[in-house]
């Protein structure tokens, strides 16, 4: 698959499965990571090849069939209007909402979901009231209520605390292991090593290797992508690969703190 912006690849000859489990996308800053996923829910139209959901051309569907079948937690949290908390996890049930609106499923879901995610304390209050992370978990929130199978998480921690980031890949890793499929983009490879079942490595547009976290951060691939030496090791409690930066990059950035 190959994406093109303002006439230049973003996104070339990419080719990548996922079929269930947790799929990580991982790379450094401008590798592709959120065009990729922009491009698995429609956002935008590959200029080579076909971005398949559930077994259909995306940009065959129309944009409540896609709703349907993906969610979307963007990167930016931001929400442009004044709407509380309640208000904007119940925008996850446009999908499946009757003309009627206010059915009992959609109550129970909007629900279920924010208790699920912790924020139903915060149900009455104005997005714009709350900390920026504790808006990822508003949005998250929708997700889950917009019951899809396919789940694309654009950077799911970026606005978390330590401790808020595992409890919230956690909580995906549960969704996961109930039957849902994730694809996420993750700045943090250890987080990504510990919670994903499989990892894309993107540079430059390109998916360099793909696979376990294992075969995947190796500390070629890693030094190659990131260009700073790097040691990996086992995790002494997860049993999971453990990046240790032993240089920087030639802007000062470190191989697990990109951005995309």
């Amino acid at each position: 698959m190959g994406v093109k912006l303002a006439g230049e690849y973003v996104l070339e000859d990419v080719t990548a499965t996922a079929q269930d489990g947790f799929v990580g996308v991982v790379g450094p800053n401008g590798a592709g990571k959120t065009t990729l996923l922009r491009t698995i829910n429609g956002v935008l139209d590959p200029d080579e090849g076909t971005a398949y959901v559930g077994g259909d051309d995306v940009t065959s569907l129309s944009s409540r069939e896609t709703a349907r079948r993906v969610a979307t937690l963007p990167q930016e949290t931001d929400v442009s209007f004044d709407f509380t908390v309640e208000e904007v996890v119940r925008m996850g049930r446009h999908p499946h909402a009757s003309r009627f609106g206010g059915d009992a499923d959609e109550k129970r879901a909007v629900r279920e979901s924010m208790q699920r995610v912790d924020v139903a304390r915060f149900a009455d209050r104005s997005v714009h009231e709350i900390s920026g992370g504790e808006r990822q978990r508003v949005l998250l929130a929708r997700c889950l209520a917009q019951d899809a199978p396919l789940l694309l998480l654009d950077e799911p921690t970026a606005s978390l605390d330590v401790a808020r980031a595992v409890e919230t890949l956690s909580l995906v890793r549960s969704l996961v292991d109930e039957g849902r499929t994730v694809v996420a983009a993750i700045h943090d490879l250890d987080l990504a090593a510990r919670f994903c079942d499989e990892l894309v490595l993107l540079d430059d547009g390109e998916a360099v290797s793909s696979g376990s976290p294992e075969g995947v951060l190796t500390e070629t691939n890693v030094e190659a992508v990131f260009g700073a030496p790097v040691r990996v090791d086992e995790h002494p409690v997860t049993g999971a690969p453990q990046v240790t930066v032993l240089g920087t990059t030639a802007d000062g950035g470190s191989p697990n703190r990109d951005g995309d």
